[in-house]
């Protein structure tokens, strides 16, 4: 089934939003690079998990009703 427009699919970024899940993609912990603040200086390397941001998802949702169209 062909969607014109998949921004504005529920199914689409339900299916979105249960990929990136499924993937294992973001519980997957990282380091930053270490940065050279001054010649010699470096920072530390920080851990960090990149997160799912179901942008698309909420404003799908929040079309049809005021609790959710806005940021609170």
């Amino acid at each position: 089934m062909a969607v014109s427009d998949p921004t504005q699919s529920v199914l689409i970024q339900i299916r979105k939003l249960g990929q990136a899940l499924k993937s294992g993609e973001y519980s997957v912990q990282k380091w930053t690079t270490p940065i050279e603040t001054e010649p010699g200086v470096l920072t530390d390397a920080e851990e960090y998990q990149d997160s799912i941001k179901p942008y698309m998802f909420k404003n799908i949702i929040g079309q049809g009703d005021r609790e959710f169209s806005g940021g609170r």
